[in-house]
């Protein structure tokens, strides 16, 4: 079934449903969507392209910069125990 109102799919839903992580109800909102107008389809397209092109930059290196959360822990630790990390010194 087509819907003609069907609401626009968010970047979001397009990479949950490239990464297979999708639910079905949102796989069927996407597929309404993408067929409700030629134009949802390329907006699609184009959509999955720049998401794939932006997963071939993400980091990997197991020396990339730590998270937020990992610095504030850091933080927080040494302050309660006096230590300092390699980076405090």
């Amino acid at each position: 079934m087509v819907m003609a109102n069907a609401a626009p799919a968010s970047g979001a839903e397009v990479e949950r449903a490239l990464r297979g992580d999708a639910t079905l109800d949102e796989l069927r909102r996407l597929a309404a969507w993408r067929m409700a107008d030629p134009s949802h389809e390329r907006i699609a397209r184009e959509t999955e392209r720049v998401i794939r092109l932006a997963w071939q930059f993400r980091t990997r290196d197991p020396a990339a910069p730590p998270s937020a959360a990992a610095i504030i822990a850091r933080g927080l630790l040494s302050t309660q125990t006096g230590l300092r990390g390699r980076h405090d010194r």
